[in-house]
C-alpha cells in the first residue's frame, strides 16, 4: 500500500517507530496520538514544601499526591536529596513535639496572657451638655486558666508509664480453684442423666431412692 502525501496512516507511536526505522520513510502522524507523560522534575522549592507538609502531619502518600508524583519518587527523593530528606524529618519531629507539650499542658493545667478587645463608648460634656460623641477600642490584659483536663493525664500516663498506667492488666501466679457438688439431694433419673454427660463423681454420689 502506498500512502499519499496528504493521506493519515493511522497507528500507535510504536508501530510508527517501528516503521520509521526499518524503512525509513516519514509518515504524517495526527495529533491525537497517545504520549508518554514526562516525570516530575525535582525542584528545590519541595524542600521548604515538604517541611510544612510534615507539620501538618501529612504521610507519604499525601505528600506525592500533592507534588503530583507517586510515592516510589518521593522514596527516590529521600535518597538522592539529603536535605529533602532531613527537612521531612525535622517537619514531622517539630510537629510530635509540639503536640506532646500541649499534651501535657493540658494534662497538668495552664494559665495565659489573654486580651480583650471591646468597643467602648466615649462622651465629652461641656457644661452638663453632650458636645462629642465617639467609639474607640478598648483592650482589657486578663489572665486565662485551665483546669487539668484528665483525659489528657491518663494518655500521657499510658505513654509514659504503660506498665502502670496501661490498660492491659498482667497476673502473675497460679490460681487454684476448687468446685465440688453436693449429690446427695439429686434423684436417680437425675443422676443418670448426669453421667451421660460426662460427670465422673456421679458413681460415688448418695442416691436418694
Amino acid at each position: 500500500m502506498r500512502l499519499k502525501k496528504n493521506d493519515i496512516f493511522i497507528c500507535s507511536p510504536r508501530i510508527y517507530e517501528n516503521m520509521k526505522r526499518t524503512r525509513k520513510i516519514s509518515l504524517p502522524v495526527p495529533d491525537n496520538l497517545p504520549r508518554k507523560e514526562t516525570p516530575t522534575r525535582w525542584d528545590k522549592d519541595y524542600i521548604r514544601q515538604v517541611f510544612f507538609l510534615c507539620l501538618l502531619g501529612a504521610t507519604d502518600i499525601q505528600i506525592a499526591q500533592v507534588f503530583g508524583v507517586k510515592v516510589e519518587t518521593i522514596d527516590l527523593w529521600k535518597r538522592t536529596h539529603p536535605q529533602f530528606m532531613a527537612s521531612m524529618k525535622q517537619g514531622k519531629i517539630e510537629a510530635d513535639t509540639k503536640v506532646v507539650h500541649s499534651l501535657y499542658l493540658a494534662a497538668i493545667g495552664y494559665s495565659h496572657l489573654y486580651e480583650i478587645v471591646m468597643p467602648n463608648r466615649v462622651r465629652t460634656y461641656d457644661k452638663g451638655k453632650l458636645v462629642e460623641e465617639h467609639t474607640e477600642i478598648l483592650r482589657v490584659k486578663t489572665i486565662k486558666s485551665y483546669p487539668p483536663n484528665v483525659t489528657a493525664a491518663i494518655k500521657w500516663l499510658q505513654a509514659r508509664q504503660p506498665d502502670t498506667w496501661g490498660k492491659q492488666v498482667h497476673i502473675k501466679g497460679q490460681i487454684q480453684h476448687n468446685h465440688s457438688v453436693d449429690m446427695s439431694k439429686f434423684t436417680l433419673e437425675e443422676l443418670k442423666v448426669l453421667k451421660k454427660l460426662g460427670m465422673s463423681d456421679v458413681e460415688d454420689a448418695q442416691v436418694i431412692k
